[in-house]
């Protein structure tokens, strides 16, 4: 009876053992590894800003970083929070040689007899291409655009122009737009000379190879329209499509050029930010009926967060060490001070957290903190789940914040979520490559999460 009484004793414990296993919770994997110029060729002057992206189907993760002037190559690192992660292989290295772009080169001409003042007369010119996104709506096109600035030198009637383009596309459309004197003159290229009305087929350039006599004439313009609030790809319509752009933008995955700005400042405060999303959305959802929202708002605030650290206690922040990282914590003089020994071998490695209450989906938050490092280093910081599948509510656009050595850097960002989540938490994070020079310290103060 006691030898079963043991036997059942250890089955029972290899099952607990099981159990403890099957529910641990790890950091996401990311995905790294090396961006390359094709073969014998290095950054100009300046060098190459580069910006990686992997979307997948809950989620969008972004990563900036530059091929220094003179060198072939840089590093990059992002986290998939995704189904995607079960297919990367630990310590896997995914390596992307760029290359070399299709070039669309043609001149721009002011109006015959005319020459540009002084000063010259500066022009964008636009090479379109048109991708395809799904969404709850179906299929839709998203037009891309790839900027080109030139300016006709004073005196002159016109100027040669190249824009490079991706070769995996082979459809473009060539724009040209400016504004001068509160006229909007754009134009596009077509089979038969430069039109001012844009047709798909007329106006298509098959571009497999590099393409030469792409002319444009700058045409007489219309005087520019007034502004159609919540039109955000000035398509004349205010949708589901423009709610989908709106929320690519403020993702890191489109730029201010690729958007209209006069028609996505909702609430005219000169910020296209997460309030003006929101406005839009409560807009198609039919909880207000007009754009812009100009009247100043009374606001009732929930605050969810709020330390100053004046008592120099810690409360409930909570330092988390694994993978390598050393770190210890303390609240003094005012503030909470991080002292990092070892960054470890992911930004995970050292981690500071704090529990907050359930953020609602629809409702919109401000999160304010201020934070000093003793050296140059960068932090990462998101609001989200602390459990699978990590979804976040709020990630400083996917970008890490960059902390130059003794300067305070203060941070003030509105959000929205899109959904409830439960169980949610402040994070910063401090490891791997987002660690400065061992030791250093860190200081954060006024950390402030409320909503309205």
């Amino acid at each position: 009876m006691k030898k079963r009484f043991m036997i059942f004793a250890l089955v029972l414990t290899c099952i607990l053992a099981c159990c403890k296993t099957a529910y641990a919770l790890t950091p996401a994997p990311r995905i790294e590894g090396t961006i390359f110029l094709p073969e014998g060729k290095v950054a100009p002057p300046g060098g190459i800003k580069l910006k990686v992206i992997a979307e997948a189907s809950n989620s969008v993760r972004t990563f900036e970083s530059m091929i220094n002037e003179g060198e072939n190559s840089t590093n990059y690192w992002l986290t998939v929070l995704s189904d995607l992660n079960n297919k990367l292989t630990e310590g896997e290295s995914l390596n992307i040689v760029l290359e070399k772009g299709n070039v669309i080169r043609g001149e721009i001409r002011l109006p015959e007899d005319e020459v540009a003042g002084k000063g010259g007369f500066p022009v964008t010119i636009s090479a379109i291409y048109y991708t395809k996104h799904y969404t709850i709506q179906g299929q839709i096109e998203l037009a891309n655009f790839i900027d080109k600035e030139v300016i006709i030198p004073e005196g002159e009637n016109g100027v040669s122009y190249e824009v490079t383009v991706y070769p995996q596309y082979s459809k473009y459309y060539i724009q040209y737009r400016l504004n001068k004197n509160t006229e909007e003159y754009r134009g596009y290229y077509s089979k038969s000379g430069t039109v001012t009305m844009f047709d798909k087929e007329e106006c298509a350039i098959t571009v497999t190879k590099d393409v030469n006599d792409i002319d444009l004439d700058l045409l007489d313009g219309q005087k520019i329209p007034e502004a159609l609030y919540g039109d955000v790809n000035n398509d004349g319509e205010v949708d589901a499509i423009d709610l989908a752009k709106f929320r690519g933008y403020l993702l890191g995955i489109y730029g201010k050029d690729e958007i209209t700005i006069k028609n996505t400042d909702l609430n005219l405060d000169e910020e296209i930010d997460s309030l003006d999303f929101g406005l839009l959305r409560k807009y198609l959802l039919g909880m207000i009926h007009e754009l812009p929202v100009v009247s100043t708002p009374t606001y009732s605030y929930n605050t969810y967060l709020n330390y100053d650290f004046n008592n120099n206690r810690l409360g409930e922040w909570t330092l988390s060490t694994t993978n390598g990282g050393k770190a210890d914590y303390v609240a003094e003089n005012g503030k909470l001070k991080l002292s990092v020994q070892d960054g470890g071998n992911d930004m995970w490695a050292v981690s500071l957290d704090h529990k907050i209450p359930s953020l609602s989906a629809g409702r919109n938050y401000i999160i304010e903190f201020k934070i000093m490092s003793t050296k140059d280093a960068n932090v990462y910081s998101k609001i989200g789940e602390s459990h699978e599948p990590y979804r976040y509510v709020w990630a400083n656009n996917w970008s890490k914040i960059t902390l130059p050595a003794n300067e305070v850097v203060s941070l003030r960002q509105s959000f929205t979520p899109d959904d409830t989540y439960f169980d949610e938490e402040i994070s910063f994070y401090f490891g791997g490559q987002l660690a400065g020079e061992v030791p250093y310290e860190v200081f954060i103060d006024d950390v402030v999460i409320m909503g309205y």
